[in-house]
């Protein structure tokens, strides 16, 4: 396999992935916009889920949706951002910043999920009480 075809499969693989990812965070979106299906599990479903309560909840999946998947999509380009330069040189490494970029994501996203169940899904607590 020549550098040309390697560099034109990474490509066709990267825009697949890209395309992929952006198409299955499309689909969650949606699919957020009806929290009230049996398959959907969000947290304190008792509260989220009853009819005065159901607008807000999916504008909140749906926005963490938005963002969860925007920032994954920029991490795959940061990582392209990585390879494409890497892949020039005659011994390719990474460096330290893909794994910066990965675990900073990660670290990142169970962040945003712990305080996403904690607080941003929480009951709010009743002022008067």
């Amino acid at each position: 396999m020549t550098a040309s075809t390697s560099r034109a499969a990474w490509l066709a693989a990267s825009a697949g992935i890209g395309a992929g990812t952006a198409a299955t965070f499309l689909g969650l979106v949606r699919l957020a916009r009806h929290p009230d299906r049996p398959w959907s599990d969000v947290p304190n479903p008792s509260y989220g889920k009853q009819p005065e309560h159901v607008d807000e909840l999916r504008r909140l999946l749906t926005e963490d949706l938005w963002l969860v998947g925007a920032s994954t999509l920029l991490l795959l380009a940061a990582v392209d951002a990585l390879v494409v330069p890497a892949a020039r040189r005659p011994d390719p490494p990474l460096g330290p910043w893909a794994l910066v970029l990965t675990v900073g994501w990660t670290a990142a996203a169970l962040a945003r999920v712990v305080w996403m169940y904690a607080r941003r899904c929480a009951v709010p607590r009743d002022e008067d009480a």
